[in-house]
């Protein structure tokens, strides 16, 4: 049965919204619109409102057998199949605090700190990152319910004072390369929410199953309805053919922004949210991939590992001798990989829940009642 956790649906919310959204700072939509060129927006419609779905239903599965994530997955698939699939999450999580982190540490370096030293860069952003893991999961989800607000405002001021600059003619023809196109592409990169699993797979951390359920719905909700308007601000900014060409779409964005003749090339505002948010999302999904480790190996806590694999994580980081293939891997990654966690793990486990039938708490023995 659940144990009571102390974080709510706040909590949960902002750690979803971070997670969830931080990937639109960095080069991998740009990818998408050159692949649905007028009609990405639509893209994140699709695999929004499927990862809504799939993350709710295994919610249910949960609330029905009152067990967390990996519980359901040892009782319906055995320990050995928990733990493989424990170590797929793992994995992932631990990719993308990698990724996250080269392609942030690479933005930066481009955009704030073109003479700084790269490998400065790096060690900085991952130790920050251990500081706020070393300090839990509350003090980060707390410190991300923080600066939500500021990202959200930053967001909306992006896409009002550009809006003297939009050509809504852009996404014209709204259904770009054609809806069944549009519905692959759309479930292809489904992976690109992966992260909305940390819910369910933290599930002792949480109040109850009311707590998750409403983070979900609200702080990927959120998350969802910032990712469109971006995607639409951008198009309508620079229309699809400008807009594949560009590296960081969101920096574009931000400086094009001009409040008057005496107030110009703020973007160095928005660099600082962007970092804060980024060093957050990395930090989410690190203590989340070595939480998922300690269970599987049966440690207390992850002290053992904690200096250890931030260094891993660094070390490996730097290794892509280019952005290029960081970001090419990255959204393949998304596409491909990424999948098997945001899909189709989550969805034979509410099958499996729907063929069983029976419901109810477990007891010490295993057995259902």
């Amino acid at each position: 049965m659940y144990q009571p956790g102390k974080m709510g649906m706040a909590e949960g919310l902002s750690l979803v919204f971070i997670i969830t959204f931080v990937p639109v700072f960095l080069s991998v939509w740009s990818v998408t619109v050159d692949r649905n060129t007028s009609a990405t927006w639509i893209v994140s419609v699709i695999n929004g409102l499927l990862a809504m779905a799939v993350s709710l239903g295994v919610l249910w599965v949960l609330q029905r057998y009152s067990l967390d994530y990996l519980d359901v997955c040892e009782y319906f698939f055995g320990k050995t199949s928990m733990w493989i699939i424990g170590m797929i999450y793992a994995i992932q999580f631990l990719s993308e605090a990698i990724f996250l982190l080269r392609e942030f540490s690479e933005n930066t370096l481009l955009t704030a700190l073109p003479t700084a030293d790269f490998s400065f860069i790096i060690f900085i952003f991952i130790g920050v990152t251990l500081l706020l893991i070393f300090l839990g999961i509350e003090s980060i989800a707390r410190t991300s319910y923080i600066i939500l607000p500021f990202i959200s405002l930053s967001l909306v001021l992006i896409a009002i004072l550009l809006s003297n600059k939009f050509v809504f003619l852009h996404i014209a023809p709204w259904l770009g390369p054609g809806i069944t196109k549009l519905l692959i592409s759309g479930v292809e990169v489904s992976g690109f929410n992966f992260g909305l699993l940390l819910i369910p797979l933290l599930g002792y951390s949480f109040q109850n199953t009311s707590s998750m359920k409403r983070a979900c719905i609200f702080g990927f909700g959120l998350s969802m309805v910032f990712r469109i308007t971006m995607v639409l601000t951008y198009l309508f900014t620079f229309g699809s053919t400008v807009g594949r060409e560009k590296v960081l779409p969101f920096f574009e964005m931000t400086r094009l922004v001009s409040v008057s003749p005496y107030l110009q090339r703020i973007e160095a505002l928005f660099i600082i949210i962007w970092v804060m948010a980024g060093v957050l999302a990395i930090a989410i999904n690190l203590y989340v991939s070595m939480i998922i480790m300690a269970r599987l190996f049966r440690l207390p806590n992850i002290k053992p590992m904690f200096i250890p694999l931030g260094l891993v994580v660094a070390e490996i980081a730097m290794i892509p001798e280019d952005i290029t293939t960081v970001i090419t891997t990255h959204s393949k990654a998304m596409a491909t990989i990424y999948n098997i966690g945001a899909v189709g793990i989550p969805l034979l486990i509410i099958l499996t829940a729907l063929l069983k039938g029976e419901h109810g708490k477990r007891c010490s023995n295993g057995e259902i009642l």
